[in-house]
């Protein structure tokens, strides 16, 4: 099971990276699609990070400006502590570093940095 922590601006881009999360057989808690009407939002999201086997930061500019997501890693890192927090990077993390508390995680991506430079590359 997972819990996660986006950027309502990068939904989008998460909806992805979930459904293929999800196929592989995790059930995946996301607050909008997750809750019900009249649920107390923050005890509930409080819940689900506490319970969950893994806390997956989708990590961007738009994340790091959240106050709803730091809310989450900070609540996660409480809880959780460094090591059940994993960073999903969304951008390279040479634009969009990770908070302090987050700098012993590795925050790069492989793939993500693949897809840079091929997309610098001209045919």
């Amino acid at each position: 099971t997972a819990f996660a922590s986006y950027s309502s601006k990068d939904r989008a881009r998460v909806l992805d990276r979930v459904a293929e999360i999800s196929r592989n057989g995790v059930d995946v808690f996301l607050d909008r699609m997750s809750m019900q009407p009249g649920d107390l939002w923050k005890n509930v999201l409080e819940e689900e990070i506490r319970k969950r086997e893994s806390f997956l930061l989708f990590w961007s500019n738009n994340a790091k400006n959240s106050d709803y997501v730091t809310w989450e890693w900070k609540t996660a890192l409480q809880q959780r502590g460094l090591t059940g927090i994993e960073p999903h990077p969304l951008e390279d993390p040479t634009t969009a570093p990770p908070p302090p508390e987050l700098s012993d995680l590795h925050f790069n991506d492989v793939y993500m940095l693949v897809r840079k430079a091929s997309n610098s590359t001209t045919p």
